[in-house]
């Protein structure tokens, strides 16, 4: 009866062990995706940004050189692609959402979203890519 109380006892702390190993690895997994998922959406959405770059009305230049994109923390982190921010252009908004104005091609009003538009097939895929050259 010892012999078997002390056999099922070791093969519990075998297997406790192994588990902790597993649980250590799922861990170390996840923090590694935690902590490269702010590159892998910089590196996912930056093609998207540079087209925004190209619509963008570049009569002065400070619109276009208001362009921004950064990662940000909401419930995760996420990109945050804009213009004009803090109003400066003060006329950002007002480019953009104008219908009405006309501007030499490429450039045009409503310029990020009509990259983020033409890019939302291709981002899941660049996304994808992304992380798998992370491991």
């Amino acid at each position: 009866m010892n012999r078997f109380r002390a056999h099922v006892s070791g093969s519990r702390t075998s297997a406790t062990r192994r588990m902790a190993g597993i649980i250590r690895n799922y861990r170390d997994l996840i923090d590694h995706v935690e902590q490269g998922t702010p590159a892998v959406l910089l590196e996912a959405m930056e093609p998207t940004f540079e087209k925004s770059k190209d619509y963008c009305p570049k009569d002065t230049g400070d619109l276009v050189n208001s362009g921004y994109m950064k990662v940000s923390k909401y419930r995760g982190p996420r990109v945050e692609i804009g213009y004009g921010k803090g109003g400066d252009p003060e006329y950002a908004v007002a480019v953009h959402e104008n219908l009405e104005w006309r501007h030499k091609a490429p450039t045009r009003a409503k310029w990020l979203q009509v990259a983020l538009e033409e890019d939302s097939d291709r981002l899941q895929s660049r996304i994808i890519g992304a992380y798998a050259r992370m491991f």
